[in-house]
């Protein structure tokens, strides 16, 4: 389908309350520390996906893992900026599909996705990826596009209003590094939302 293209300028807030002179609004809901506040009325929702210190503290076996280790800010190998879940985690998903599908029975605007993704290329190698990986016949980079693009699925048949996802500024290479596909993706989202932090 046809679609328009513009850019709209927005302020992503921690306050559940619009500010003026900006085309958007969206309020962080769920952080990456695993703090999850009720929905800004009105607005649009960040939710963070598969980052959640807090979740993995609580049981370490959520986090995403490779050959360098877990996925984990303290492990040095890594190199990551925050903590990540495995992404294929079925009870972590439905966690965080049921915060969605609840948010969405608010008055809200819609729902932007933010990290919902794997933590980088080597990522992630527990046993349920790779038997998941094995058993698809696709190649490493596909089989873990194919698994983002399926969770974005399900996470977009539970919200009602906007739906959006956050893309990097310089997403080079984002389908090899973290299983982003663009074009499959963007059949699902109404817009890319691209942080540009000071």
């Amino acid at each position: 389908r046809a679609r328009q293209k513009c850019m709209k300028v927005g302020l992503v807030t921690y306050a559940p309350e619009k500010v003026e002179g900006y085309e958007m609004n969206v309020y962080y809901s769920k952080s990456v520390d695993g703090q999850v506040f009720p929905p800004a009325k009105e607005m649009q929702n960040d939710v963070t996906c598969f980052c959640d210190a807090k979740a993995i503290r609580e049981d370490p076996s959520l986090v995403a893992v490779s050959k360098n280790g877990p996925a984990l800010r303290k492990n040095r190998k890594a190199n990551l900026a925050f903590d990540y879940v495995c992404p294929t985690n079925p009870t972590y998903q439905t966690k965080v599909l049921d915060y969605i599908k609840n948010m969405s029975e608010e008055n809200i605007e819609g729902v932007t996705l933010n990290l919902y993704h794997f933590p980088e290329q080597e990522f992630c190698t527990c046993p349920r990826c790779v038997e998941q990986w094995r058993q698809s016949g696709l190649n490493w980079t596909d089989w873990r596009a194919q698994a983002i693009t399926s969770f974005l699925k399900k996470a977009k048949s539970h919200i009602k209003g906007t739906f959006a996802v956050e893309m990097f500024p310089d997403p080079l290479m984002a389908k090899e590094r973290f299983g982003i596909d663009f074009e499959a993706i963007a059949e699902l989202v109404d817009y890319f939302h691209v942080p540009l932090s000071a």
